[in-house]
């Protein structure tokens, strides 16, 4: 009896494996140590490179209300500030913009500073 029901769950894990597409792209892309920054960079996007070669992304959306940040471990969306329109928050982290200074700011400091718009070489 005992082998039966061995042999009869093993039947249906292998029916049902047998609607999985193997895609070797997608195993090298998860096992991949380099670097995919380049593939989370929106289209369209601003590139701002910071003291100590930092850099980052910003692509505006919704006639500049918002913009989507991207940094090289994490993105997420920010809206700007009605009293101020260069800086935009999510409470938690902070973007001001500016010609002089450009710096993004979390709740424990300045996260990056002295950032400028790299333009295309």
């Amino acid at each position: 009896m005992k082998n039966k029901l061995i042999l009869f769950l093993s039947s249906i894990f292998l029916v049902s494996c047998a609607g999985i597409v193997f895609e070797p792209e997608k195993v090298e892309d998860f096992f991949s140590w380099g670097d995919t920054e380049q593939d989370q960079i929106p289209d369209d996007a601003i590139m701002y490179e910071c003291k100590a070669k930092n850099r980052f992304f910003i692509k505006y959306l919704d006639d500049k209300k918002t913009i989507w940040i991207v940094f090289p471990e994490r993105e997420f969306k920010l809206y700007q500030d009605e009293a101020n329109p260069a800086i935009y928050t999510n409470s938690l982290t902070t973007l001001e913009l500016s010609n002089e200074n450009t710096f993004v700011k979390d709740q424990k400091g300045i996260v990056y500073e002295n950032c400028f718009v790299k333009l295309n070489d």
